[in-house]
């Protein structure tokens, strides 16, 4: 009889060990995933920059805004 509650309590920590390592293995997945998004939004924010920056070039050839003083 005593064997049996440590037998269940050993399972259960089995149990609680596998889920663990579940838990573990889809964090580290989310952490690749969430670094290739980083990625990928810093090179969408460098083009926005890029087009940010022709379009003020357009804008200042057409006469739209003016030169800044030096």
């Amino acid at each position: 009889m005593s064997d049996e509650p440590e037998s269940m309590m050993l399972r259960m920590l089995i149990d609680i060990r596998q889920v663990l390592g579940r838990v573990a293995e889809d964090v580290a997945n989310i952490k690749v995933r969430v670094t290739s998004l980083e990625i990928a939004v810093a090179g969408v924010n460098r083009r926005i920059d890029q087009v940010d920056e022709r379009l003020e070039r357009l804008e200042r050839r057409a006469g739209l805004i003016e030169e800044p003083t030096r």
